[in-house]
């Protein structure tokens, strides 16, 4: 089975980190699947990203919903969520 990540390697994305607004590059995507922990039946499936600077320093690992590809969006979530 073939897994299709919504950012690829190279994507610029804008990211939360360390309480300021990041611009980086994806330099590593992966994806786990695992047995729900709430009813030990549910097969649920986490896709992750490492972020790196222009630098290809890494900056963090974060989740799909922390990705942003505007900076405009970003902040309208951390509107939204504050």
């Amino acid at each position: 089975m073939k897994k299709t990540f919504d950012f690829s390697i190279g994507s610029e994305v804008w990211v939360m980190h360390d309480n300021h607004i990041v611009c980086g590059t994806v330099c590593k995507a992966w994806c786990t699947k695992f047995i729900s922990v709430l009813d030990y039946e549910t097969i649920e499936e986490s896709e992750c990203y490492t972020v790196c600077d222009a630098d290809k320093k890494r900056i963090d690992s974060f989740s799909k919903q922390s990705l942003f590809l505007k900076k405009e969006d970003l902040i309208n979530y951390l509107r939204i969520n504050s």
